[in-house]
């Protein structure tokens, strides 16, 4: 097939957006969310490399995980990412690891999760204060109101992405179910914002 040809095609197949339109709020317009589950096998298996996709991502755009506040365990694990973001965000893929390992354990509790933060060498005193610092407290708050704007409840997979303030996508929208097909998505979504802004 010539290029020129193949050039239509996926023109004619880009009509239909690879995601659920949700809105069009403004001050995401730069961010791409990744709402990610820490009982979750997907998100364990692709946080690191969507991370990485991140921080390839064009200026002023921004990879940001969210991690979903679902049930009691989850809060916990939730709050103890925002800790380590507030405490040490530079060492946030490590907290992320150790917390997606947590997934070879049985019953895993929400003490699990704040075992971490010891390990990484924080004290009782950091912890019990940062969760009351009240950025941590906006972070929260903002993690659950995405969570709501982006409809992620809605979708029965994780991990979900939030693009630019308007759309959510998942494996959904793929043809074969996988993960680089999501990160085309991804691209093709934001190619598309950047075009119609500049």
């Amino acid at each position: 097939m010539s290029s020129g040809r193949q050039e239509i095609d996926d023109k004619a197949v880009r009509q239909f957006k690879p995601a659920t339109l949700i809105g069009n709020h403004k001050e995401d317009a730069h961010r791409i969310y990744m709402f990610i589950s820490f009982a979750c096998i997907f998100c364990a298996q692709t946080w690191r490399e969507f991370g990485e996709y991140g921080l390839g991502l064009p200026n002023p755009y921004k990879f940001v995980y969210v991690p979903i506040f679902s049930d009691k365990v989850q809060n916990i694990a939730g709050t103890a990412f925002y800790i380590v973001r507030e405490l040490a965000p530079t060492r946030t893929p490590v907290f992320l690891t150790q917390a997606f390992a947590l997934q070879q354990k049985q019953n895993v509790t929400g003490q699990d999760y704040l075992a971490i933060l010891y390990k990484m060498g924080f004290t009782h005193e950091q912890v019990t204060q940062t969760v009351r610092h009240e950025i941590t407290q906006k972070r929260i708050a903002r993690a659950m109101m995405l969570f709501n704007r982006y409809k992620v409840r809605s979708i029965d997979r994780t991990p979900v992405f939030g693009v630019t303030g308007k759309y959510l996508t998942h494996t959904g929208f793929t043809r074969d179910g996988t993960y680089k097909e999501v990160a085309d998505n991804l691209n093709w979504l934001l190619t598309d914002e950047i075009e119609k802004t500049s």
